[in-house]
């Protein structure tokens, strides 16, 4: 099915207990199945816990941490809006899915309270999951029902609250001046990148870039490349890649500064 989907449920602790700062397209849902991990989403943090719901908006920089003794498991749903874009065709729904693509919807962190809304949420999540591993006939239009179900819900339930309409403008354009920088990341993680390189990207002095970034993701710079260089240095490990190979692949100067911010 050449839906831009994705769904699947995994043991943090087993195979990724720290997911470092990143960012995506795709709008995410979390359900928490059993146990607790530590979220965060810009500069908040918070526990997402067994029975909560947790939405993060497409462009949000998050990550989560799985930090306790006790085993846990996490059902994890992603929605890419070209996918939501082309799905619907008339001026009523386009308004309403403009919402989501261009991240005008604040989502409560977590969802913890379990009304009508939130439990019709939660099934069409369980329904597409169910439907996306059997693939069944007809599979693929009842996944698309179920995604137009889920965001008919989301929008109608979150979408004209007073949050919403005082925080969205200044946070897009807070976004959308980082967003050249996280790219400029993206792409050339592997090269010599500093401070400088990172606020000329985003059109900003380095005191402005620097209070900006941390204002809104709640760390620095430098410990934002770190981290990122880091993940993708772990997923070279689990390509087979030898470790200093790895690590001057993803920019670091030497071995060394590798093990230290590993």
């Amino acid at each position: 099915m050449k839906t831009k989907i994705n769904i699947f449920s995994y043991a943090p602790k087993k195979y990724e207990p720290h997911v470092h700062l990143h960012w995506h397209k795709a709008l995410e849902i979390l359900y928490m199945i059993k146990g607790s991990i530590r979220v965060q989403i810009d500069n908040r943090s918070f526990i997402l816990s067994k029975g909560n719901l947790l939405i993060i908006g497409s462009e949000k920089i998050h990550s989560t941490n799985a930090d306790s003794e006790a085993e846990e498991e996490i059902l994890v749903f992603h929605i890419a809006p070209d996918f939501i874009e082309t799905s619907f065709f008339n001026i009523e729904d386009k308004n309403s899915i403009e919402l989501f693509v261009e991240n005008r919807i604040q989502f409560p962190e977590p969802i913890i309270e379990k009304d009508a809304d939130i439990v019709s949420i939660m099934d069409c999540v369980f329904n597409i999951k169910q439907e996306f591993e059997n693939k069944q006939e007809a599979y693929s239009i009842i996944i698309k029902a179920n995604i137009f179900s889920l965001i008919g819900t989301l929008v109608r339930k979150y979408s004209k609250t007073k949050k919403n309409q005082l925080n969205n403008i200044n946070e897009i354009k807070t976004k959308e001046m980082l967003f050249n920088t996280f790219r400029l990341i993206d792409e050339q993680y592997m090269t010599r990148l500093t401070l400088e390189i990172a606020a000329k990207a985003s059109n900003l002095s380095v005191s402005h870039f620097c209070r900006l970034l941390k204002k809104t993701t709640g760390t620095t710079f430098n410990h934002y490349l770190t981290a990122y260089r880091v993940k993708i240095a772990e997923n070279m490990f689990g390509l087979g890649k030898d470790c200093s190979d790895a690590a001057l692949k993803c920019g670091f100067e030497s071995i060394q500064r590798f093990i230290r911010a590993f």
